[in-house]
């Protein structure tokens, strides 16, 4: 999932933001000035009605694209994140065998936390780089 960082950022109109979606999942997201929205999902219009265009939030097709590959690596670094927590955990315990190793992405408190933390960390990545795009 590779992401052409200097073709989302290019010209990116808008500061990059931890947002959350309809269900109050951590998103990475921006302010869009016309309507004073968060946006988290530029595949529907701010209120949801509509089918989200890059016209609409003043986007090029690169950065319209880009964007919403955004949220396909929130979701991979956050199992990523829990994977490589409960890994070194089953490593410190020294567990073998029949435990609960390979079920970590199923601790939804702990993705949720990491979530943020990925949204976070993106969040200030990406506003660094587009400082210096």
């Amino acid at each position: 999932m590779k992401i052409d960082t200097i073709a989302l950022l290019r010209h990116f109109p808008y500061e990059f933001a931890q947002t959350e979606d309809i269900e109050g999942n951590a998103q990475i997201g921006f302010l869009h000035a016309e309507s004073g929205m968060s946006i988290s999902d530029v595949t529907e219009s701010c209120y949801g009605r509509f089918a989200g265009t890059p016209e609409m939030y003043d986007l090029t097709k690169e950065q319209f694209e880009g964007f919403q590959v955004l949220g396909k690596l929130v979701d991979s670094a956050t199992v990523a994140g829990v994977t490589a927590l409960t890994e070194r955990a089953h490593a410190g315990l020294c567990q073998t065998g029949d435990d609960l190793a390979g079920i970590g992405a199923h601790f939804d408190d702990a993705g949720v936390s990491i979530r943020v933390v990925a949204v976070r960390y993106l969040v200030a990545e990406l506003n660094y780089a587009r400082g210096r795009a």
